[in-house]
């Protein structure tokens, strides 16, 4: 059983952390379930599970692990959480669900509703969110593209004022545009977006990574970043004059761009710089995954509290088979309970 330690420095309990299922034909219960059952987690923070019970069952069974939660139907009171607790409030389900049905995309999103839930009434600090399948919860909700603009509707925040970050060990990687048709990036790309995604990361390095004064590099959009308007004139025209503006502001942070997107990948992940702003979702997912699935946490920027995920998909071709690497999750449990307890539950 896990219990609740101060710290005492600060005099705080350990952070509450809302864990929501994600997509029960995927990998996140396995990795869910993995990680939660490590021993060295117990003095980092207490879990609040809301996923289905008979998909957790088995989840650990495939793992060859045993039921270590508890199970209630309701969110308890903060005093009363003791060790791992799993809501579900559903329990109507055989633990088996088609992979992209609509019945998984209800599951999907209620489990997640209820994890939301518990951080609006402060019985949670921080959020950690297994993947979705966007295409079943998209079944139930026309409109839902992902976790991050989803998140920001429901805390009343505007889409374009959050922002997909990933942070490994060393360096944090923003994105301006996120779940958009690459076609629609260039006409979505403005000063506001840039100035919020520079904002977002500047925040980040420094809240994640305890750096105050950064590195940071810019991509083009274009190849070779427009090569002087030869490919594009995004660079010249919107990119190059932003950036003027920014050093002149006297940020406190050096930026360098915008550069080309291969070269700014290899140098940052070799050192150069502390964090880099892409300008399209690819464009930085290619060069981190290939970098290393598992090292990488998903933080939104500009919710009103701490969330989390890890850097991988629902994996549908493994599920089931207890293979699932839980190092991403993992980290993001980690690095959920890490910024909470230094800085406070972002509410």
């Amino acid at each position: 059983m896990w219990v609740i330690v101060m710290d005492d420095k600060q005099g705080r309990s350990i952070p509450i952390l809302a864990i929501s299922m994600g997509d029960p034909s995927g990998i996140g219960p396995e990795v869910i379930v993995k990680s939660l059952s490590a021993r060295d987690i117990e003095s980092r923070f207490q879990a609040l599970l809301f996923a289905d019970e008979a998909v957790m069952a088995r989840a650990a069974a495939c793992c060859g692990l045993e039921r270590f939660w508890s199970t209630s139907s309701e969110i308890p009171a903060r005093a009363e959480l003791q060790g791992c607790l799993l809501v579900d409030s559903r329990r109507r389900s055989s633990g088996s669900f088609q992979p992209g049905s609509r019945e998984s995309g209800e599951a999907q999103i209620h489990h997640l509703n209820q994890a939301v839930q518990a951080l609006e009434m402060g019985l949670a600090d921080g959020l950690v969110t297994a993947p979705v399948s966007k295409k079943a919860v998209s079944l139930v909700l026309p409109d839902f593209r992902g976790h991050t603009e989803y998140l920001a509707r429901r805390a009343g925040v505007a889409e374009d004022e959050v922002t997909m970050t990933f942070v490994s060990q060393r360096l944090a990687v923003s994105l301006v545009t996120t779940h958009i048709p690459l076609a629609k990036v260039p006409g979505s790309l403005t000063e506001a977006k840039l100035d919020r995604t520079l904002r977002h990361l500047f925040e980040m390095i420094r809240r994640v990574l305890g750096k105050d004064r950064p590195a940071i590099g810019v991509a083009g959009l274009n190849p070779h970043a427009g090569e002087q308007g030869l490919f594009g004139v995004e660079e010249t025209d919107l990119l190059i004059p932003w950036m003027n503006r920014v050093r002149s502001r006297s940020p406190g942070f050096s930026i360098e761009g915008p550069l080309p997107c291969d070269s700014l990948f290899r140098d940052a992940l070799a050192g150069r710089f502390d964090g880099v702003m892409a300008m399209y979702h690819d464009q930085a997912m290619i060069p981190l995954k290939l970098g290393g699935v598992g090292a990488w946490t998903n933080l939104t920027a500009g919710l009103p509290y701490v969330r989390t995920s890890p850097d991988h998909g629902v994996a549908h071709d493994i599920a089931g088979t207890g293979k699932a690497d839980e190092c991403g999750m993992s980290l993001a449990l980690q690095r959920a309970a890490a910024v909470v307890f230094r800085t406070g539950p972002s509410r």
